[in-house]
């Protein structure tokens, strides 16, 4: 097994720059439905539908919990189809569409429907779209170690998926609200506004089919059956700790994110039209704080990626995680925010430790499945779909928990926009969004630590 802390190489890339930009291309659609369950879903179901909180929550919480049953079945599937299209492409293809159509139909609840009926069509198109999602995401993951043996390399290609990624994830906070409210908001200018997203979901998904089907090839090979993949992974320890301690700091940021809309309407007291530079007029509150901590996030990918040329990827990502830690402790003290500039510039700050999260532990992932893969390198996308599985627990964990806490400070929903929330309401969103997040950022650091020395170990044994 391979030594996570020493530095990585960056010369020798085998993989033509424009195929690794391209390689990217389907975290567009990905970034896009991501922020649209991380962020913007559970304001619009409290807002706009009438429903409560803590069963807004419930549907997020039981439509990701059902879509991590999908994951070995996808994993297992692309790892063993034989054609002439390759073995990921054709999933990632079809996903596209899947998650495309499904996120627009979330959004066509009938006119008439609110509360928990509402609630019902929002959770079965969900479940769709989560359907999806996992056919894209899971075979193109896999991709990753399968199209270069370079850990630099990997790196690069992680470092494409996660800009492309922050892109998707920009053009969902900070283009689409403008959008929705250009088609007249509320249900109706949110569906007509995810509509409008269909063909970047699809069309990006295809184009980088197109562009790496060339490393997509099935070699002849027994097919392998999922209880000899489920025991390969299971014993790749060095993997399940890494994946738990993502999982758990995924956990954190969910937190954050579910919150941020909240946080846009009832802790930013400051809203200057000519705030950070006439941003705020031009966006509103809510885009311009998405925006500048996903451009930040994006700006960020170069730094992190260096910074495991210069550290190592270990080093580097426990001095994100340490920074994060500190950061959103000391956001804390912040809020409410009577300060728009302040504020934007610590948003800022959250977007450059964020990209850290995104890049890291990704590029760690593929390095250390190495040792469990036989000279056919069959298995990846079992790995995979578990690596998901963890980040796909902790994600659903996220919305359930923030709900049961606003809703036990009463939280009120609407079918009008923003209801009038109590103190006490708006304290628990404060201290959730920032101080818990602080909390499991820094224990991970400790986790981190102790993960470094336990693979150092185990390569000097190996």
């Amino acid at each position: 097994m391979a030594d996570p802390s020493q530095k990585t190489d960056l010369s020798g890339f085998s993989v033509p720059l424009a195929r690794r930009a391209a390689y990217g291309l389907p975290d567009v659609g990905v970034g896009i439905f991501v922020t649209l369950k991380a962020v913007l879903l559970l304001p619009f179901m409290t807002k706009y539908l009438g429903i409560p909180i803590e069963l807004a929550g419930l549907v997020l919480t039981a439509g990701l919990l059902l879509d991590i049953l999908t994951d070995p079945i996808v994993g297992w599937l692309s790892d063993n189809t034989r054609g002439r299209w390759g073995k990921r492409v054709p999933y990632i293809a079809a996903g596209a569409v899947v998650l495309a159509a499904a996120t627009a139909l979330i959004f066509a609840v009938p006119a008439d429907w609110q509360g928990a009926a509402a609630a019902r069509w929002v959770f079965a198109s969900f479940v769709l779209a989560t359907l999806g999602y996992t056919l894209i995401i899971i075979p193109h993951g896999a991709m990753t170690a399968e199209m270069t043996m370079s850990p630099g390399e990997r790196s690069s290609l992680t470092g494409w998926r996660m800009a492309l990624f922050s892109i998707g994830i920009l053009i969902a906070g900070g283009v689409l609200p403008g959008l929705i409210e250009a088609f007249g908001g509320g249900r109706s200018g949110s569906f007509w506004g995810y509509l409008a997203m269909v063909p970047l979901i699809v069309l990006p998904s295809w184009l980088a089919c197109w562009a790496i089907k060339r490393y997509d090839q099935a070699p002849p090979q027994p097919i392998q059956s999922p209880w000899a993949q489920i025991s390969k992974v299971l014993k790749n320890r060095s993997f399940f700790l890494l994946m738990g301690l993502f999982s758990l700091q995924l956990l954190g940021f969910a937190f954050i994110t579910q919150s941020i809309d909240f946080f846009s309407t009832y802790l930013v007291l400051d809203q200057n039209p000519d705030g950070f530079f006439g941003l705020v007029g031009v966006l509103g509150t809510f885009a311009t704080m998405f925006a500048l901590v996903t451009l930040a996030s994006m700006a960020s990918q170069p730094f992190w990626t260096f910074a495991s040329v210069w550290l190592g990827k270990m080093r580097a990502y426990q001095v994100g995680m340490a920074g994060f830690a500190l950061l959103m402790a000391g956001f804390y003290f912040t809020l409410p925010s009577y300060d728009i500039d302040a504020t934007c510039w610590y948003v800022v700050a959250i977007g450059i430790f964020y990209g850290c999260l995104l890049q890291l532990p990704w590029a760690l992932m593929p390095d250390l499945i190495e040792s469990s893969l036989d000279k056919e390198r069959r298995g990846i996308g079992a790995f995979n779909a578990y690596w998901l599985f963890g980040q796909k627990l902790a994600n659903a964990a996220g919305p359930g928990l923030l709900a049961l806490i606003l809703g036990a400070y009463g939280w009120q929903e609407s079918t009008k926009g923003a209801a009038e929330q109590s103190d006490g309401a708006l304290s628990a969103l404060a201290a959730t969004m920032t101080l818990a997040p602080a909390g499991i950022f820094a224990f991970s650091v400790i986790l981190l630590i102790w993960l470094e020395r336990y693979l150092q170990r185990s390569a000097e044994g190996s």
